[in-house]
């Protein structure tokens, strides 16, 4: 059995499956001039989780960077157009050097800059600063990188506890 099913790229078409049924389903993306994308059997929810992150979980984050140049005076019309273009180029960067392309893998950033950033995004706006925060928190975390300015963020924010109201899945 294979399943081929379309994720959002036009001209994609991620395939997951085995044997003769996944031979079959490349052999029909290359005739409808699909590039296919193959997953490993029983992993679509990770795929899934993949596409989620970097679409409708990025967007809240791109509309954050477009309302800060918007309140650092940058245009109504251009703050969502140069919000866009950064993230573009950042994804460009990844996709050539991948994680060496982060701003500060090599070279460290400007201590005080990055804590005055944190401070007018918190004044700014409380829930944009923290994000901001923990974000950067995740960055240094997940390279390894930089402990000194990890520790003056400080630290990464407890876990929130649970509604028993709520319900679990």
């Amino acid at each position: 059995i294979a399943v081929a099913r379309q994720f959002g790229l036009a001209g994609r078409v991620v395939l997951e499956g085995s044997g003769r049924a996944l031979i079959l389903a490349h052999r029909l993306a290359r005739e409808t001039h699909l590039k296919a994308v193959e997953i490993r059997p029983g992993s679509a929810d990770l795929f899934d989780a993949a596409i989620t992150l970097s679409t409708c979980a990025i967007t809240p984050l791109i509309d954050q960077t477009a309302a800060l140049l918007r309140d650092a005076g940058v245009r109504e019309l251009d703050a969502p157009r140069l919000a866009s273009a950064l993230f573009e180029q950042t994804a460009a960067g990844y996709a050539h050097s991948g994680k060496q392309s982060w701003g500060w893998y090599i070279r460290g950033p400007e201590v005080q800059r990055i804590l005055a950033q944190t401070d007018a995004a918190q004044i700014n706006a409380a829930e944009t600063g923290e994000m901001f925060r923990m974000l950067l928190l995740f960055g240094l975390g997940m390279f390894g990188k930089h402990p000194d300015l990890a520790n003056m963020l400080g630290e990464w924010p407890a876990a929130p506890s649970i509604d028993p109201a709520y319900p679990q899945v």
